[in-house]
C-alpha cells in the first residue's frame, strides 16, 4: 500500500511539474528567441519581401532622378550624296562656300545678261548644289534637358513612389509577423506533443503496474484472465498513440527547420500560459499593419489626384546643347563648334476629355479607399473583440477543467486501489484511466489553443 501511494504521488508530482513548473534549459536546444532571429535572417519569404522593398527603393530613386534632368551624348556618323543633306552638313560644319551655290557657273554666264537680260542665267541649275559628291558627316552633340515646371506631376509621382516604398516595407513587416506567429504556434504545438508523449508514457507505466497487479492476482486466484487481456490491449493502444505523437513531432521539427532556414533537431519549448497586455481598441488599430497599409494607399490616391490634375497645367522645360560637326571625326572641333540654349513651354488644351475622365477616376478611387479603410477597421475591431472573448472563455474553461482533472485523478486513484482489493473489475479501472487521460489531453489542448489565440492577437497588433 505504501509503495503504491509513493508511486502515485511521484506520478502526480511529475504531472504538476509538467503543467506548472519551469523547464530546465538545455544549452544545446534552440530557444524561441534564437529561432526568431534565425527566421529573420534565413526565411525565404522574408528574403523575397526584402528584395521587393529594394525594388521599390530603386523605383523611388529613378523617379527622383527626373528632377535632375538628363544629359545625352549623341554621335552621328553618316555618308550621303543627297543634295539637301550634303549642303546642310556643310553648313552645320561651317564649311559652306559660294561655290556650293553654283557661283562658278553664275560668274561664267555673266556675259549672257546683256543678250537676254539674265533670263538664261537664272535658269541655270547649280551643279555642285544639285549633284554634290558623296560626303561624310560626323556630328558630336552634348544635350542637357531640365524640367522647370510640370504642374506638380513630378512631385506627386515622387510622393506616390515614396508611399509605395513604405507600403512595401509594411508588407515585409507583415510577412515577418506572420512567420513569427507560425513559429510561436509551432513551438506551442511542440510543447503539446512533448507533454502528450510524457503523459502517455506515464499512463503506459501505470498500465505496466496494473499488468503486474493483474498477474499477481491471477496467480493468487483472485484475478481473471480477461483483466490481463484488457490491460494489455489498453497498453498497446497507448503505445500506438505515443508512436503517432512522435511521428508528428518529427514532422513539426521539419516545419520549424523550413521556417528558420536551418536544420533543427532540438528546441527549448515552453509550458507557460502566454499573456497579452491590455490595450485600447484605438491603440490596436493604430499599430495594425493592414490599417497602416490602407492609410498609405489613401495618401497615394490623394497624390494620384494631383498627378492627374497636372495634365491641365502647362509644362516648362529648359535645354542647352553644344555640338561640333565635320566630314572627319572631331576634326577642328573648336572651330566647328556651336551651341543652343532655350526654354520650351507646352500646354495641352484639348484631348477629347481624357484628362477629365482620368481625374474623375482618381477622385473615385480615393473615395473607394476611404470606404475600404472603414471596412478594414470594422473587421479588425470584430477580430479583436472575438479573439479577446475567446481567450477569456478559454481561461474560464481551463480553470474549470483543472478542477475536473483533480477529481478524475482522485477517482482513478481510488479505482486502482479498489481493483487491488478486488472490489472493482479491471474494466472499470481502464474506463477511469481513459477518463483521466481524456481530461489531461483536453487541458493541454485548451492551453495550447489559448496560446495560439494570444499569438494571433500579437500578430495583429504588430508590436509584440
Amino acid at each position: 500500500m505504501t509503495t503504491n501511494f509513493l508511486a502515485t504521488f511521484f506520478i502526480f508530482f511529475l504531472y504538476f511539474q509538467l503543467l506548472y513548473g519551469d523547464n530546465k534549459i538545455d544549452k544545446n536546444s534552440l530557444t524561441l528567441q534564437q529561432a526568431i532571429e534565425l527566421l529573420r535572417e534565413n526565411n525565404q519569404e522574408i528574403a523575397i519581401a526584402n528584395r521587393d522593398l529594394e525594388i521599390e527603393k530603386n523605383k523611388l530613386a529613378s523617379i527622383n532622378g527626373y528632377k535632375l534632368g538628363k544629359l545625352d551624348l549623341v554621335q552621328n556618323v553618316m555618308r550621303t550624296n543627297d543634295s539637301g543633306d550634303a549642303f546642310g552638313f556643310k553648313l552645320s560644319s561651317r564649311e559652306a562656300t559660294f561655290n556650293d551655290f553654283g557661283f562658278d557657273q553664275f560668274l561664267a554666264g555673266m556675259g549672257t545678261i546683256e543678250q537676254d537680260g539674265g533670263a538664261s542665267l537664272l535658269k541655270t541649275q547649280p551643279k555642285y548644289l544639285n549633284y554634290p559628291e558623296a560626303t561624310n558627316y560626323f556630328k558630336t552633340e552634348l544635350k542637357y534637358e531640365l524640367p522647370i515646371y510640370t504642374g506638380g506631376k513630378l512631385s506627386a509621382g515622387e510622393k506616390m513612389a515614396q508611399k509605395m516604398t513604405e507600403i512595401s516595407s509594411l508588407s515585409r513587416d507583415k510577412i515577418i509577423d506572420e512567420k513569427i506567429y507560425e513559429l510561436r504556434r509551432s513551438y506551442s504545438d511542440m510543447a503539446l506533443l512533448n507533454a502528450t508523449i510524457q503523459h502517455l508514457s506515464i499512463i503506459s507505466n501505470n498500465l505496466k503496474t496494473l499488468e503486474n497487479i493483474a498477474n499477481n492476482l491471477i496467480k493468487e486466484g483472485y484475478g481473471k484472465d480477461v483483466d490481463l487481456l484488457e490491460v494489455k490491449a489498453r497498453k498497446s493502444a497507448v503505445e500506438r498513440m505515443i508512436a503517432q505523437s512522435q511521428s508528428r513531432r518529427e514532422l513539426l521539427y521539419k516545419y520549424i527547420s523550413f521556417l528558420v532556414g536551418s536544420e533543427i533537431t532540438q528546441i527549448e519549448t515552453f509550458c507557460t500560459d502566454h499573456t497579452f497586455k491590455n490595450i485600447s481598441i484605438d491603440n490596436f488599430l493604430a499599430e495594425n499593419l493592414d490599417i497602416k497599409t490602407a492609410q498609405k494607399g489613401l495618401e497615394i490616391s490623394e497624390q494620384n489626384i494631383n498627378f492627374n490634375r497636372s495634365e491641365f497645367l502647362p509644362k516648362v522645360g529648359a535645354f542647352g546643347k553644344i555640338s561640333t560637326a565635320d566630314n572627319n571625326f572631331l576634326n577642328e572641333a573648336d572651330r566647328h563648334a556651336s551651341w543652343t540654349i532655350g526654354v520650351q513651354m507646352s500646354w495641352n488644351l484639348f484631348n477629347g476629355g481624357i484628362d477629365e475622365a482620368n481625374l474623375e477616376e482618381a477622385k473615385l478611387k480615393k473615395l473607394k479607399t476611404q470606404e475600404q479603410i472603414k471596412l478594414a477597421e470594422s473587421g479588425l475591431k470584430l477580430q479583436f473583440e472575438t479573439i479577446s472573448t475567446e481567450i477569456k472563455n478559454l481561461n474560464d474553461e481551463i480553470i474549470k477543467l483543472n478542477s475536473e482533472l483533480d477529481l478524475t485523478n482522485q477517482i482513478y486513484k481510488n479505482y486502482e486501489e479498489f481493483y487491488r482489493e478486488n472490489l472493482k473489475p479491471m474494466s472499470d479501472v481502464i474506463v477511469k484511466q481513459s477518463e483521466q487521460l481524456q481530461k489531461i489531453m483536453e487541458l493541454l489542448q485548451l492551453r495550447n489553443k489559448r496560446n495560439e489565440r494570444v499569438f494571433a492577437l500579437q500578430k495583429l497588433y504588430h508590436k509584440n
